[in-house]
């Protein structure tokens, strides 16, 4: 616990001495999670991000993808989204940045009596305004139950990540995100986090960080013989 609570504060701390736009900005996200066969999950994601709070906005998520679940412990992932990025003082205006994205995942979940950890492995191939680029991710996600020893209906917990963002050209390092929030987990179909998110980029010619406040729904349609305890990480 306390090697994973150094690792988070070493990269929280850049982040923090880094922060160029004191204004908080937020993000927003709905998604859903659908389990049409056994082990075989949907997945579909809209997501809003704005410059300030639930003002000025100026990018946009919508992406999908198929879960399969091994076991319990391990889940494999391929999904595929569209990302928008405009000027917010322009939003009229053409888009500065629009991506198309295909990624491949692997998870590995650890249940520790009452700690949860997940450890993500993302691949993305995106091409960013008909220009291709690799991008290499790694999550570790924390989730401690407040109420109960494990996620159920009615359980508050604590949720913490840290995802670091690299890539196969200089200066290879992209971008470091960490997150801290409450969830509730109201019932198996739906559950709810807010917390806090900083976002911290960096390329050759600016670096900067952006606190934000996030709003996460999600509606989970599961099948009623699935018996697999609950974790719940934020899918993006």
């Amino acid at each position: 616990m306390k090697k994973l609570f150094f690792l988070l504060l070493s990269f929280a701390i850049p982040a923090v001495y880094a922060q160029k736009d004191r204004v908080w900005g937020s993000w927003t996200i709905a998604n859903v999670q659908y389990e049409f066969a056994p082990r075989w999950f949907a997945y579909m994601e809209l997501q809003s991000r704005s410059q300030a709070m639930a003002n000025h906005f100026f990018y946009y998520e919508i992406k999908g993808g198929l879960n399969y679940r091994i076991n319990k412990d391990f889940i494999a992932f391929v999904g595929f989204g569209n990302y928008g990025t405009y000027d917010w003082q322009n939003i009229r205006g053409m888009k500065k940045q629009d991506e198309l994205r295909i990624w491949e995942q692997f998870v590995i979940n650890q249940y520790l009596s009452r700690l949860k950890f997940e450890h993500r492995f993302r691949f993305e191939q995106a091409w960013i305004n008909k220009k291709f680029r690799n991008r290499f991710r790694y999550r570790i996600n924390l989730i401690i139950p407040l109420n109960h020893r494990k996620v159920k209906n009615g359980t508050v917990f604590f949720s913490a990540f840290d995802e670091l963002f690299l890539t196969d050209t200089p200066p290879f390092f992209m971008r470091n995100r960490i997150y801290m929030g409450l969830g509730y987990q109201a019932t198996s179909f739906l559950t709810l986090q807010l917390g806090w998110v900083n976002q911290f980029n960096y390329s050759f010619a600016a670096k900067g960080a952006k606190n934000n406040l996030l709003l996460s729904l999600n509606f989970r349609f599961i099948r009623k013989d699935n018996k697999f305890e609950r974790m719940p990480t934020l899918p993006d």
